[in-house]
């Protein structure tokens, strides 16, 4: 860049300034504005905000923009930030445009990574849990199978396309933020992301638990309580992120609330078929249970508590 904005509300020198400017939210084209204001969707933003979102994206440690140089450690970083959903979102302006194919090539590799480290958490557990105490080696392949089994794409992948269509509640707000897909897109990946990295916290954590019941023989009164508590964790920090992105990242008033709305509805879209297929079936031993069941594990015991699923 040849020019700079002298404040944050000062136009930047469009004779000298080469970077193509675009409204962070809406795309607009921002080049000859004199206000830091966009015509089309009404973001208020900085100019020295946007100039250096432009000039220094490559700066930017999340995988999106880092994916060719440094793609794992950027891979890592990117994990990393999501675990603390408010921090991934205020560290992350809006100014940053979105790069819509790296985020669609992290799809597949989230799944892998929570693949990797659940399937290699439950083989750890099982060969050092059972194995050292004469069990036979079929554990090790059952531990192996249920690993991948409940990370394969149909155990997570659906949660933000069903959040998403949630979403799509609120159209008319979205339209009056001309909020793009692109952004949306970036929104749930991202948030993905969250609940790839807390279903793998908590896969770890099971393991070790059960590595201390079963080889230290070390029993821990609410172990099963904290266990049962953590199967949301996933879950919970998913919404947690939207809801933060919403708010904090996209700026949308109300975004909390927006969120929050909307992962009670995504809750009941996904749960309203169960019950149905039960009654349908005349078993709860199908395969919209056993997904359930690998995403909620709670979920299934509390629905035969009420006599929901027979």
């Amino acid at each position: 860049m040849t020019g700079s904005a002298a404040t944050s509300t000062d136009a930047p020198d469009w004779g000298t300034l080469t970077l193509e400017l675009r409204c962070p939210r809406c795309g607009y084209n921002l080049r000859l504005l004199p206000q830091p204001r966009c015509p089309e969707c009404g973001l208020q933003f900085a100019w020295a905000e946007v100039i250096a979102a432009a000039q220094r994206k490559l700066d930017c440690p999340l995988f999106e923009y880092h994916w060719r140089d440094r793609p794992i450690r950027s891979f890592l970083v990117t994990i990393w930030r999501a675990l603390l959903p408010w921090r991934l979102w205020t560290r992350t302006p809006i100014a940053s445009e979105p790069q819509v194919g790296p985020l669609l090539a992290l799809i597949p590799l989230l799944l892998l990574f929570e693949a990797i480290c659940c399937v290699g958490a439950y083989y750890g557990w099982a060969s050092y849990a059972l194995w050292p105490i004469g069990a036979p080696p079929w554990p090790l392949c059952r531990a192996l199978l249920w690993g991948a089994y409940g990370c394969m794409v149909l155990g997570h992948f659906p949660v933000p396309l069903v959040m998403w269509g949630a979403l799509l509640i609120f159209q008319q707000t979205i339209n009056r933020y001309h909020i793009r897909r692109a952004q949306f897109l970036r929104l749930m990946v991202l948030s993905g992301a969250a609940l790839v990295a807390w279903n793998t916290v908590e896969t770890l954590v099971y393991c070790g638990f059960c590595v201390v019941e079963f080889r230290v023989a070390l029993r821990i009164p609410t172990g099963r309580w904290v266990l049962s508590a953590m199967d949301f964790l996933p879950t919970v920090a998913f919404v947690i992120s939207v809801c933060c992105g919403l708010s904090l990242y996209l700026r949308v008033r109300c975004g909390w609330l927006m969120g929050l709305l909307s992962s009670v509805v995504a809750a009941l879209a996904i749960l309203t078929p169960l019950p149905v297929l039960t009654v349908l079936t005349g078993s709860s031993d199908h395969f919209y249970a056993d997904w359930v069941g690998k995403l909620w594990p709670g979920i299934g015991q509390l629905l035969r508590s009420w006599h929901v699923v027979p």
